[in-house]
């Protein structure tokens, strides 16, 4: 029995007396940055948008880092979302021939330039700056441009018995400007701490 009692204790003790050798237990912070913003889709009709991404603080185990998640934009009553990548992904999720920078990387099946005609698999799509110039999502500040230069190929697919968006933010010559607030808090519970689209059929069904 007192041996028994003796690993029970153990398995206690010992993380606790690794983490006073090392100083101190590894801890991981998220902060969830975002702007939601109301423009025109590449349908032409008003609609929300949402822009998000988050940053992770990790310190312990003698050693801190700082890495970012992918920046999300989404548009409301559309299943389509794009995903902003930086050069500290994997290459297979950078642009083709792309200068460094916050991207997303167009589909030569999906989409199209702005004048409508093909793009390069992997083409630059979009990208984020600020006024600084950020070229990583760590580096990007409270303020905001949003370039966009493509369009979806079609804004509309068939789904089973129903039709689905697939369309986005309208491609522009002029930057969107945007202003993002950040918050404590994210990881998997990252929707709590976001606005919401509202995907009402009101709005993105109104004729059902």
């Amino acid at each position: 029995m007192n041996s028994q009692r003796f690993i029970r204790i153990s398995r206690i003790l010992l993380p606790a007396i690794a983490c006073i050798v090392l100083q101190a237990c590894a801890t991981t912070e998220y902060r969830t940055h975002y702007a939601m913003f109301e423009a025109e889709n590449s349908a032409g009709e008003w609609r929300q948008f949402l822009l998000y991404w988050q940053t992770i603080h990790t310190e312990g185990w003698g050693e801190k880092t700082n890495r970012a998640l992918p920046v999300v934009l989404e548009t409301q009553c559309s299943e389509r979302r794009l995903y902003f990548y930086d050069q500290s992904f994997p290459r297979d999720r950078q642009c083709r021939n792309a200068e460094l920078g916050v991207h997303f990387c167009g589909d030569a099946q999906l989409d199209v330039n702005y004048r409508g005609e093909t793009i390069a698999e992997g083409q630059v799509c979009a990208s984020l700056t600020d006024y600084r110039g950020a070229s990583r999502i760590l580096d990007l500040s409270s303020e905001i441009n949003l370039y966009v230069r493509c369009r979806p190929q079609v804004l509309q697919k068939q789904l089973l018995d129903k039709k689905v968006n697939t369309d986005y933010l309208v491609a522009s010559e002029i930057p969107y400007a945007l202003a993002i607030k950040t918050v404590q808090g994210g990881g998997r519970e990252v929707r709590s701490f976001l606005p919401e689209l509202f995907n009402h059929s009101s709005v993105c069904d109104p004729d059902s």
